[in-house]
């Protein structure tokens, strides 16, 4: 985050009664005054029966207020520095304090702000373009990267994350276009040379998929894929949205579409994901299917529940990436077929349990199916604990701290009041009690 430093004056003004000025520092003061000087390096005001000077530097502007108008939006800005930048920096300064203080959309308005007085400086609209980008708002993520583009079309981070932006957006073609741009200025970067196999790997199996877009879902099937499945899924996917969003009282007014892909199972296999996965979330929603009957159908269901709750948690989040044992037992949780807690323990019974600490980032390396068969009783019975031993709200409030950036040792900590082993430990003794 790019932001200017410097050693502020700490004072307090007192109001003027009788107001034509209202001076803001760039430490957060501010005051009324009735007229100032601009000497060579300095802006002096008239107070306290004598003339108090500062430094233009420390000054962030000075608005006129008109006659007969109080409003704050009504008044007119008067910028006293000729040189934008150091207005820019002010604005980029604010933003970088929004930002830790995980007020997101102030930290992006700041951002904005920064880019009217300074338009030709790439860091600020490519630290929106990564705002919207971690939560989720691809559409103006991508249009931020353009715009970095437009200043420098050589930038390789704006290409690359303009063709995510794309992809994620259901863009293939586009994204392609930006992913083969940024491996053509930077071929050694192997990360992204996997992630443009992948997209073309996918455009090659979704070339003829139809799409469709209902509610908050973007949905995509395969023309051999009768219709009727999507039909099914759509419904599914309505209903699991509504009740999961109520289970984490998650009622955002932030704008994202979903994607969903529905692809036959054949076409399933040659995508890339752990052999044992019946369904995927990896920024969309990938799920497979085949004749249905009644067992079938219920496995759809939970398949839909399962994925939709990470896609949730992932906007509920602000884009962080939590704990997957977490991530897995919510997901578990909220699904139609719920298992029975004490089967479950019985199943562990006799079993070399996990450390929750190492299955933090992934479960895809897992190879062995009993081995993730274990990983995925154990973080359902993890979730379970917090909520029999603690709370509902005690696990939402591990979630807001989470979302704010706080990690999970801080999360259980201040929520439960045990730190993260001893955490671990009650849960092994929950597990096999």
């Amino acid at each position: 985050m790019k932001y200017f430093i410097t050693f502020f004056l700490i004072c307090s003004f007192t109001p003027s009664a009788k107001a034509d000025y209202i001076i803001y520092l760039k430490n957060g003061n501010e005051s009324s005054v009735k007229n100032y000087k601009i000497k060579k390096d300095e802006i002096c005001f008239e107070m306290y029966g004598g003339e108090m000077c500062f430094p233009k530097t420390d000054i962030l502007r000075i608005i006129e207020v008109k006659e007969n108008t109080t409003p704050p939006e009504k008044l007119e800005i008067k910028n006293i520095d000729p040189n934008n930048n150091n207005i820019a920096n002010s604005y980029a300064e604010k933003a970088d304090k929004f930002y830790r203080d995980n007020k997101l959309d102030d930290a992006i308005e700041m951002l904005l702000k920064a880019m009217e007085y300074n338009p030709g400086d790439t860091l600020f609209p490519k630290n929106a373009g990564i705002m919207y980008y971690n939560n989720g708002n691809f559409v103006k993520a991508g249009e931020l990267f353009s715009r970095v583009l437009e200043i420098d079309n050589k930038d390789i981070f704006a290409h690359e994350y303009l063709g995510r932006s794309y992809y994620y957006s259901n863009l293939l073609k586009k994204a392609l276009t930006e992913l083969n741009t940024a491996v053509d200025l930077d071929p050694g970067n192997s990360s992204l040379l996997k992630f443009k196999e992948k997209v073309e790997n996918e455009t090659r199996i979704e070339n003829s998929f139809q799409k469709t877009s209902q509610e908050i879902f973007v949905i995509q099937y395969d023309y051999q894929t009768e219709f009727r499945f999507t039909s099914i899924i759509l419904n599914t996917l309505l209903e699991a949205y509504w009740r999961i969003i109520r289970d984490l009282s998650y009622y955002s007014k932030k704008e994202f579409k979903i994607p969903v892909i529905i692809y036959t199972k054949k076409a399933f296999k040659d995508i890339e994901h752990p052999e044992w996965a019946g369904a995927i979330y990896d920024g969309k929603i990938r799920i497979p299917v085949e004749n249905l009957n009644e067992q079938k159908d219920k496995e759809l269901k939970d398949f839909i529940y399962h994925e939709l709750t990470h896609a949730i948690l992932y906007y509920y989040c602000n884009g962080r990436t939590l704990p997957v044992w977490l991530n897995e037992g919510i997901a578990q949780l909220e699904e139609i077929n719920q298992r029975d807690i004490h089967a479950v323990k019985k199943l562990l019974k006799g079993k070399q349990l996990l450390h929750l600490k190492d299955r933090e980032k992934s479960f895809s390396d897992l190879t062995d199916p009993k081995i993730v068969e274990i990983a995925y009783l154990q973080s359902y019975l993890a979730v379970n604990f917090i909520l029999e031993r603690y709370s509902k709200q005690a696990l939402l409030d591990i979630l807001k701290k989470l979302s704010e950036n706080k990690s999970i040792e801080d999360a259980i900590l201040t929520t439960l009041f045990i730190d993260y082993d001893q955490f671990e430990e009650r849960c092994r003794e929950y597990i096999l009690r």
